[in-house]
Formats: C-alpha cells, structure tokens, sequence
C-alpha cells in the first residue's frame, strides 16, 4: 500500500527525529534501504492493535501470545446453547474470517461465550484478534495499543525503499 502524503511527511518526520545511533548512522550515509528494515521490526514496547482478519481456524487451533487456547469442554463450547453454537458458526460461515475490531463481532463473542463457563474462551478469542504492530505501523497506529485495550492500525505493512526515499524527498 503506498503511503499518503500526511503519511510521507509523518515518516520523513520520524526519519528526522530518530536518535538510535545505528539509524542515525544509516541516515547520515543515506541507506535508505536499511533505514526501510529499520521500520519493519516489531515495535517497542510492544502496540498491539487488532486484527483486520481472524479465522475460525485459528481460533480453534492456535495458542494465543498469552498462551491460552479454545476450550471444547467444561462449559466453554460443547454446553454452551444451540442457539450460541449456531452464532458461532454463522460468524464465519460466508468468508471463513471475521473482523475483530467491529464492535458487532466483539458484542456477538461476548454474548455467544457469555458466564463464567466462556470466560476462557473470551480471553483466548481476545488474544487471538490482536497483533503487535511494526515500528513503522506504529507511526500511524492511534489508540492505547494494550493488550487489553487494542489500538487501531491505520497503515498496515512495511515500510518500502520507496517510502523512505519519497519522504526524504518531501
């Protein structure tokens, strides 16, 4: 995605005011490249923001970064309502993915994992939507990026050769 000019005059800001002294360094020598890789590690501390796309699948069959997975028994699916299982499976029944970030998608995990049988699921579905954000998307990144309190990413993706160049050239 090619960054906007508001996005170029952020980056060609943050290229300025940078004081890592190894940036610094790639800078004053004008690897823009290397200036580019800089952008695309993953920021910090950490932002998390949420996902703009979560599978079933994975929620089903990964281990969140908090260690927690989706739990079957217990009350936390297999006794939840027909009705909240069928919820659960209609969420994702046309692309297989939801958006995380709706607030409609988060309302309908709450009420389909609701009491104290879903909390475990809710905390793993939680987990499971978020993302630490790269430096670069930190750039532009808004919100309290917790892993409670997601933020929201406005880029997403890395920073290119071409954007550092572009920016410095604005």
């Amino acid at each position: 995605m090619a960054l906007t000019p508001a996005q170029l005059a952020t980056l060609k800001t943050a290229i300025l005011a940078e004081t890592d002294a190894a940036f610094v360094a790639l800078r004053n020598s004008g690897a823009t490249g290397a200036m580019a890789e800089f952008y695309n590690v993953t920021a910090t501390p950490a932002f998390y923001v949420f996902r703009r796309s979560l599978s079933r699948h994975s929620i089903l069959t990964e281990t969140s970064d908090d260690a927690t997975t989706f739990a079957w028994a217990a009350g936390a699916y297999i006794t939840r309502s027909q009705g909240e299982r069928d919820a659960f499976r209609e969420m994702f029944n046309s692309t297989g993915a939801v958006d995380p970030s709706l607030p409609t998608i988060q309302a309908a995990f709450n009420d389909i994992f609701s009491g104290a049988g879903g909390v475990g699921n809710r905390a793993h579905i939680q987990a499971m939507g978020r993302r630490p954000v790269l430096r670069g998307e930190r750039l532009y990144a808004t919100g309290t990026g917790s892993k409670i309190a997601q933020g929201i990413a406005v880029f997403e993706g890395n920073i290119r050769n071409e954007d550092v160049i572009a920016a410095l050239g604005s």
